[in-house]
C-alpha cells in the first residue's frame, strides 16, 4: 500500500514543530481484502502518532471512494476534496522551464557528502532518487524543485543533515576536524588545503546558481501570473486546492504562506 509506504518508510522529522503531510489521490477505495498488507485504518493510526496528517483527494465522483475517503481524512485529521478525473490542474509551460532545469542540476552537482557509512548509504539514495528525477519529471516540475531548492525554507531539505559544503558554510563542521574515513574518496585523498578549495569552488558555484535561480523564478513567476490573469480564475483547480490546503494547516505550525499556488 503506497499509504503505508509513505508513512513507515519516508525519513520524517521527529520534531512536533513541523508540518507533516501526504495527500492521498485516488478514483478507488482502498483495498481491505489483501491479507499481506497492513489496513489503512492502522496506517492511520500511526500517521497520528507521527503527527503526519493525511489528506485524500477523491478523483471523480464514485460513491464508494467518497465514503473512504471522507472517514480517512477525518481519522487523520485532514482535508477531503473532490476533484475532476483528469484533476482539474493548470499546467502552464513558461519560457524559463527550459533553462532551471539544467541549472537544478548543476545546483544538485554541488552537494558533497560526509559522514559514517549509515549516512553515505542514505546520501546515496537520495543521489539516485535525484537523477531519477532529473531523468523522468517534466521541466515544469523540475523548475518548481529548482525554485524550492534555492530559497530559504528549501535549503535544509536540498543539503540534508550530511551535506559537506552546507555545513561549512554554516560553520557547524570544521574541515579539518574530520576524519578522511568520514570524506568521500576523492576528498579523503587530498591535503587539508585542497579540500578547502573543493569546497570553496563549491560554495561559490552554488551562490552563482542559487542567485540565477532565483532571478528565472521571479521572471517565471510573473509569466504564470500573466497567463493566469489571461486565462481567468482557477480557484477551483487542484492545483490552488491543495495549496490552499497547505496553507491553513501549515498555519497550525506557524508557518505562513503567501500569495497563490505557482503551477
Amino acid at each position: 500500500m503506497a499509504l503505508d509506504e509513505a508513512v513507515r518508510e519516508m525519513s520524517w522529522s521527529p520534531d512536533d514543530s513541523v508540518y507533516k503531510a501526504v495527500f492521498l489521490l485516488g478514483d478507488a477505495p482502498p483495498h481491505m481484502d489483501y491479507q499481506d498488507e497492513p489496513q489503512y485504518p492502522a496506517v492511520l493510526e500511526l500517521a497520528r502518532a507521527r503527527g503526519i496528517v493525511i489528506n485524500a483527494v477523491q478523483c471523480g465522483n464514485l460513491p464508494t471512494t467518497q465514503t473512504a475517503f471522507m472517514h480517512i481524512a477525518k481519522l487523520a485529521q485532514g482535508r477531503y476534496f473532490n476533484v475532476a478525473q483528469d484533476g482539474d490542474a493548470v499546467a502552464i509551460t513558461t519560457p524559463f522551464d527550459v533553462v532551471t532545469p539544467h541549472l537544478s542540476a548543476a545546483l544538485d552537482d554541488t552537494r558533497i557528502f560526509f559522514g559514517d557509512a549509515a549516512a553515505r548509504q542514505m546520501a546515496e539514495r537520495k543521489a539516485a532518487a535525484t537523477a531519477t528525477l532529473h531523468a523522468s519529471a517534466s521541466p515544469a516540475t523540475r523548475a518548481r524543485r529548482a525554485a524550492f531548492n534555492a530559497s530559504a525554507s528549501g535549503a535544509a531539505n536540498f543539503a540534508g543533515e550530511h551535506e559537506l559544503v552546507a555545513a561549512v558554510r554554516a560553520g557547524t563542521v570544521a574541515l579539518d576536524a574530520l576524519a578522511p574515513a568520514a570524506l568521500p574518496a576523492p576528498l579523503a585523498a587530498m591535503t587539508a588545503k585542497e579540500r578547502a578549495a573543493v569546497i570553496d569552488d563549491k560554495a561559490a558555484t552554488r551562490e552563482r546558481l542559487e542567485g540565477r535561480i532565483k532571478t528565472l523564478t521571479a521572471d517565471r513567476d510573473r509569466y504564470i501570473s500573466a497567463q493566469l490573469a489571461t486565462a481567468g480564475e482557477t480557484d477551483d483547480s487542484l492545483d490552488e486546492q491543495i495549496y490552499e490546503t497547505v496553507r491553513t494547516q501549515a498555519a497550525a505550525k506557524g508557518l505562513h504562506l503567501e500569495g497563490r499556488a505557482r503551477h
